[in-house]
């Protein structure tokens, strides 16, 4: 009896989870709306992103739309819950069968797009033209009530991929860069952080210190223009203090 018992919560607890999945894609079929609460750039950006990504994993374009109401399967940006969130946070959240991002501010709603796309539909972009993603006919997300908000108000690069790629500044949540005050950014930010004083000298020639998740520590990422340290164009090399 107490098999059996067992065996009928674990298939209730399963059944559950599939419920709570949502499928966007069936056999290469758009079964999904991608549907824009507030008609702005920001959101407009999101939903393009999305539209994009699921065409290149399944070949299908789901529809873009506004003023519509919610119905199941649907991904809706924008509106549900925005507690506990700041300015370019986001929540990801899945409510009956329907696909809430929603956002603290700014570009809240493209970053919860993205990581969306990168963490539960596997699409690992680098640059244009150097992207990784599995396509299949058929693409489901996962029970989702996940929120995020930025460990750094101000994210920056010199990376050339900011000019010629708009979509590399999207998916790794970078500012358009200002010579100007990107070293006033850094200048403040070492001298507010006293394990930084033993990399001063170099702090006139440091372009970005960034980490999305995690508040700073005694080793932070540093991207540096000196010779050898950005690899693959823009990536992160760490000093440790």
């Amino acid at each position: 009896m107490r098999t059996l018992n067992l065996c009928t919560a674990f298939l209730l607890s399963v059944a559950t989870c599939l419920q709570a999945q949502v499928t966007v894609v069936k056999e290469g079929k758009p079964v999904s709306r991608i549907l824009i609460e507030k008609d702005n750039s920001v959101d407009n950006q999101a939903a393009l992103l999305l539209q994009d990504f699921v065409q290149r994993i399944s070949g299908a374009s789901l529809p873009v739309l506004t003023d519509k109401s919610p119905r199941k399967g649907d991904i809706v940006i924008g509106g549900k819950d925005t507690s506990g969130l700041t300015e370019d946070g986001f929540r990801l959240k899945t409510d009956n069968g329907i696909v809430y991002i929603s956002s603290g501010g700014d570009k809240g709603n493209i970053y919860g797009a993205v990581t969306l796309l990168e963490d539960y539909l596997g699409v690992a972009y680098y640059s244009a033209d150097a992207y990784r993603l599995e396509k299949r006919s058929t693409v489901v997300i996962p029970e989702l009530d996940r929120a995020e908000n930025p460990a750094f108000r101000y994210r920056q690069s010199q990376c050339y991929a900011l000019r010629e790629d708009p979509v590399y500044k999207l998916w790794f949540r970078f500012e358009e860069p200002s010579g100007s005050l990107c070293r006033r950014n850094v200048g403040a930010y070492v001298r507010s952080n006293s394990s930084f004083g033993r990399i001063r000298r170099i702090a006139s020639r440091i372009l970005f210190v960034h980490q999305w998740r995690t508040p700073p520590r005694e080793s932070q990422p540093v991207v540096s223009d000196q010779p050898g340290s950005i690899r693959d164009g823009c990536a992160e090399d760490r000093f440790d203090l």
